[in-house]
């Protein structure tokens, strides 16, 4: 079928020496970001093996997957906005760049705030469904970890849009520092606090990472970090939380349900509160979208 589609053997392929180059070391470096991510993650594991016990590493490297699979977020977004981040750039549409940015930072926390905060509430009972009661020690480490995915999420959005218009080398140095940080850190902290010790280091790597990142990008594109819009946001996830903790007590107190509708009824009813309150707080503008995408298309 893909043949059907396009050929590649009637073709002709070339490619010069400069390019190759630029190529290859675009890629180079790329894969460099990428090992300074690993490094970041499994120096955690390597340390508390040397230093803790195996029960607390395998309780870890349980808490770390989970709370991993709400990065799925930021990782989409930023597989989409590459080639479109690459293209404005090129074509030195500056405006609609840094006004398209700014919509992306508020709206990317828009969707992470709520999916991070029901997973943070509900981590002990989300360890005890998925592992066991064994791993509900973990719950603090997890919600540490939910925290640093918010910066993770941010970096990763950043280190893209830094790719995207030609500086991978910053992005990468910046995470080989975040990386270097989150072993030194590693060795000083976690002999004491074992894996609440490792979440902490973590927490603290990123958000190094996001910050330097996104100082960097400000030197080549004048971002503006939608503060306010990012309070508005965490103000509406808090209230979100005080109104599950309410509901889940007062069904608690009316009724046994089971464990998956409890969560479902309480998650479902915050999600709805959050949604009104992001609307009623103007965090989203359906309109702003609407223009934005419309300037781009036509021109």
């Amino acid at each position: 079928m893909l043949f059907k589609v396009f050929n590649f053997f009637k073709h002709k392929a070339s490619l010069d020496r400069d390019t190759f180059k630029k190529l290859l070391n675009f890629g180079l470096i790329t894969i460099a970001a990428n090992v300074g991510g690993i490094i970041i993650l499994y120096t955690d594991t390597l340390v508390l093996t040397f230093f803790r016990s195996l029960e607390e590493v395998g309780i870890y490297n349980a808490v770390v997957p989970t709370v991993m699979i709400i990065q799925f977020f930021s990782t989409s977004i930023a597989t989409v906005i590459f080639p479109m981040v690459a293209e404005l750039w090129a074509r030195k549409k500056n405006e609609y760049l840094e006004q398209g940015l700014k919509m992306l930072y508020q709206y990317s926390f828009v969707i992470m705030i709520p999916a991070v905060l029901i997973f943070l509430f509900f981590s002990e009972t989300i360890l005890r469904l998925m592992f066991g009661q064994a791993y509900v020690g973990g719950a603090l480490a997890m919600q540490i970890l939910l925290v640093a995915l918010l910066f993770l999420g941010i970096q990763v959005i950043t280190g893209t849009i830094l790719r995207a218009i030609g500086q991978p080398a910053i992005n990468t140095k910046i995470l080989i520092q975040g990386a270097v940080i989150n072993f030194i850190l590693n060795i000083l902290i976690i002999p004491k606090l074992g894996i609440v010790g490792a979440a902490i280091t973590s927490l603290i790597a990123y958000f190094y990472i996001a910050l330097r990142c996104i100082f960097k990008l400000r030197q080549f594109i004048q971002v503006k970090i939608p503060w306010f819009n990012w309070l508005k946001t965490v103000f509406a996830g808090l209230v979100m939380l005080i109104v599950i903790f309410i509901l889940k007590n007062a069904l608690a107190n009316i009724v046994a349900l089971n464990i998956y509708l409890d969560v479902v009824i309480c998650a479902g009813v915050g999600s709805l509160l959050y949604l009104l309150l992001i609307l009623a707080l103007k965090v989203v503008n359906l309109r702003e979208i609407k223009e934005l995408a419309a300037h781009i298309m036509s021109k």
